[in-house]
């Protein structure tokens, strides 16, 4: 009978059956594996993985980094050395990182008085230049530790910070957002300009065509006028 070959436990007086040793849908975020069967109860313990949570925390800090010291190279202003970025007239990539900095430290809206609602609350802060970074290492591993559920509210919830910055992003890489409408700016201004240079040679070609042949016909004035005036002495020399 297939039947007695399911696999029967309960947990918390909730009693599963399952077709294999495998569990993984039975506590959420946990699985485990049937070995053997007993009479007596098992007591299964977890801990948490706080190098992965940490890890993918680092993950987070790093790509926003990477991010914000792409535009920064890229958009950069520097007076005193007479230099700048390539993308320096495009105000709206400059203020990018300024705008996700700003909103980086915003609470979440809708929060529990006692929940944690902002990056800042797990030690996450950022320097002058855009920097992300953890400032408080007790405060972070407290939270991961104690807060996790929270923690991830912080970048999962749809009014989080975090969110609300992924939305900001977006906006300017998605198909249709910001970077694609400045590309088809700077698209439309390099087909205006290479028509003005297609114009302009094409009216240095014609200038200096005329040019020629007003040299053409001078240059036969001059022999003509050189050949009269051979003429003229020619004809002195006979008296």
């Amino acid at each position: 009978d297939q039947d007695l070959l399911d696999a029967e436990f309960t947990i918390d007086g909730v009693t599963f059956t399952r077709s294999q040793n495998l569990v993984d849908d039975a506590i959420d975020g946990l699985s485990f594996t049937l070995t053997g069967e007993s009479s007596d109860a098992v007591q299964i313990s977890a801990q948490r993985d706080l190098e992965e949570a940490k890890s993918n925390l680092d993950e987070f800090i790093s790509s926003f980094n990477d991010m914000n010291k792409t535009i920064r190279q890229r958009t950069f202003i520097d007076g005193e050395n007479n230099s700048q970025g390539p993308l320096r007239r495009m105000r709206s990539i400059r203020n990018l990182t300024v705008n996700l900095r700003q909103t980086a430290l915003l609470p979440m809206d809708g929060a529990d008085p006692e929940q944690l609602s902002r990056l800042s609350e797990v030690g996450i802060d950022f320097k002058n230049d855009g920097t992300m970074f953890i400032d408080d290492e007790e405060l972070l591993n407290e939270a991961l530790e104690q807060r996790p559920e929270q923690i991830a509210e912080l970048f999962t919830n749809e009014n989080s910070a975090v969110q609300k910055m992924m939305g900001q992003a977006e906006a300017y890489t998605k198909s249709n957002g910001i970077i694609s409408s400045l590309e088809s700016g700077v698209e439309q201004k390099i087909d205006r300009l290479d028509n003005r240079i297609a114009q302009q040679d094409k009216y240095l070609a014609q200038y200096e065509e005329r040019q020629r042949d007003m040299f053409n016909k001078l240059q036969l004035v001059i022999e003509r006028g050189d050949a009269q005036f051979q003429e003229v002495m020619s004809f002195r020399q006979r008296f």
